[in-house]
């Protein structure tokens, strides 16, 4: 009897090659996540056990990097010293890190003042960094002052202001831990610098010049204490995305090249990425890191194997009069990133038939901050002092009365004059009874 045809007709048998494809998959998928969760287990031991009882300092410990590593670090048993600006956001900082942790097994934060761009109050605070354990293990710099601009519209005050910011400030603190470390022949100097201490960048001439500063100073310094036991670290990042205004920026560009180097990517280097490597660098004490994508290395070797091709990719990037003009045009839009006590921004709008630069300022009680720190940055002495926003929760408080005689007080020692239409320093003025600040009101 003949077999019937159904019978006859079975499936095909599956391909070997898709049933091994089904079952590895699923084993890779599972390894890769098994990898990267031990990866992050051995670091958060490594973080902990490296940093134990340790003394860390941390300078500009309120910005996100700040914050991200002295939640690390406070995990992990060190006994921190938190430096900032603002008294009561550190206060604020300091209490956040208690109520997260084991009282048991951490140490309350002390916290220190600390401004690199006032450097008559730098002896101080580094004598009372010094007083708070008698000694420190671990200095991580971490402040920092930006500024983009053409070179022709940066005042020597500006310059000024960055180099206390990113060089002077940093190198007075190192000198002033230095004795202590020296003396007890071990100690760990970590320098978060900018890939901008490797390489210039058109329109960021203070900026860069600043970073090329301290890096050389800390490369300089590393020969000179090994010999101490004293290690000296240096971090170069492209940026680190702690805010929304970190991942725009503006640029004038013909070249790809130019423009993939000089312009800001969707995402930086993230808080917890730039604390990991921090982490993996005072583990193995690796001399200097390059946190930065594959374009920006090569940028850096062609700068020193191939000047003239380098030199040549930033010439065709960028026509400097028609970036000039774009910029100076009306600046409109470009936010001109300084850090100030209150963590404030400004923008700097240029009306370039009045030769008059107008500063907007962000809604805060840093606003008016910002806009009398811009002077420094036009060079002209006149401000505008606009409109910002007070919650009303301050109001009746007395905060309105204290930034407004501070505001009035900056005008009267820079010799400075300012149209105001900010509502409560007009108040302000309006209820002193002497008027002495006439002299000073543009109407």
């Amino acid at each position: 009897m003949k077999p019937n045809v159904s019978e006859t007709n079975v499936l095909p048998e599956m391909d070997p090659t898709w049933t091994t494809t089904i079952l590895v998959v699923p084993c890779v998928v599972v390894l890769t996540a098994g990898f990267f969760y031990l990866y992050g287990a051995i670091i958060s031991l490594l973080s902990k056990t490296s940093v134990r009882n340790k003394v860390v300092v941390i300078t500009d410990s309120l910005s996100g990097l700040g914050k991200e590593c002295a939640g690390v670090f406070h995990k992990g048993g060190a006994r921190l010293i938190l430096c900032g600006k603002s008294w009561e956001k550190l206060e604020g900082l300091a209490d956040e890190l208690a109520n997260a942790s084991d009282p048991s097994a951490t140490f309350p934060p002390k916290i220190v003042l600390l401004d690199f761009g006032d450097m008559d109050s730098m002896a101080e605070a580094v004598a009372e960094i010094l007083e708070c354990y008698g000694c420190l293990d671990i200095v991580i710099f971490n402040s920092s002052m930006k500024v983009k601009a053409p070179a022709q519209s940066l005042s020597l005050e500006m310059d000024k202001l960055l180099m206390d910011n990113n060089y002077f400030g940093p190198i007075t603190l190192a000198k002033g831990v230095l004795p202590s470390m020296i003396s007890r022949r071990s100690g760990h100097l970590l320098l978060v610098n900018s890939i901008q201490g490797k390489i210039a960048v058109p329109f960021r001439t203070a900026y860069a010049a600043s970073k090329h500063a301290v890096q050389a100073f800390f490369d300089c310094l590393r020969a000179e204490v090994e010999e101490f036991g004293i290690s000296v670290s240096t971090i170069n990042h492209t940026f680190i995305s702690c805010s929304a205004s970190d991942t725009t920026q503006a640029a004038t560009s013909r070249s790809l090249l130019w423009s993939l180097l000089y312009t800001r990517k969707p995402r930086g280097v993230s808080p917890d990425e730039a604390t990991t490597e921090i982490v993996r660098t005072l583990n193995n004490k690796r001399k200097e890191v390059l946190i930065a994508p594959s374009l920006p290395k090569m940028a850096i070797y062609a700068r020193s194997f191939f000047p003239n091709m380098f030199f040549a990719v930033m010439g065709a990037g960028v026509n400097n009069s028609a970036a000039s003009d774009n910029i100076l045009v009306g600046l409109t839009g470009r936010v001109v990133s300084c850090h100030t006590s209150s963590g404030g921004r400004f923008t700097v709008k240029h009306d370039r038939q009045n030769q008059r630069f107008t500063v907007t300022t962000g809604s805060g009680a840093g606003a008016n901050e910002c806009a009398m720190l811009s002077y420094k940055f036009t060079g002209q002495k006149e401000v505008d002092l606009m409109s910002t926003f007070v919650p009303e929760t301050f109001r009746g408080q007395g905060i309105a009365a204290v930034l407004s005689q501070a505001a009035m007080d900056f005008l009267v020692e820079e010799k400075l004059k300012a149209r105001i239409s900010c509502w409560y320093i007009k108040k302000y003025i309006d209820e002193q009874p002497q008027q002495q600040y006439k002299d000073f009101i543009i109407s």
